[in-house]
């Protein structure tokens, strides 16, 4: 009788685990499948906040919302 070595991904399981046991994830995922447009745009908007400083982000929100309107 031969013996089959079965070979465990342990990295990839736990990886999905955390994923579909993690609330932030799941609704983060779940916004970006409703909506994907807007949770780019709301993403984006997000880090460009961190990046720039306050008259600049205000700038950058302004040309947003000529881009937006068109």
């Amino acid at each position: 009788m031969s013996h089959k070595k079965i070979n465990i991904d342990v990295d990839k399981i736990l990886k999905e685990l955390v994923k579909s046991s993690n609330f932030n994830y799941q609704r983060a995922k779940a916004l970006r499948i409703k909506d994907r447009e807007t949770y780019d745009k709301s993403k984006e908007i997000k880090n460009m906040r961190k990046k720039l400083g306050t008259q600049s982000f205000g700038q950058y929100l302004a040309k947003q919302l000529k881009i937006d309107k068109k």
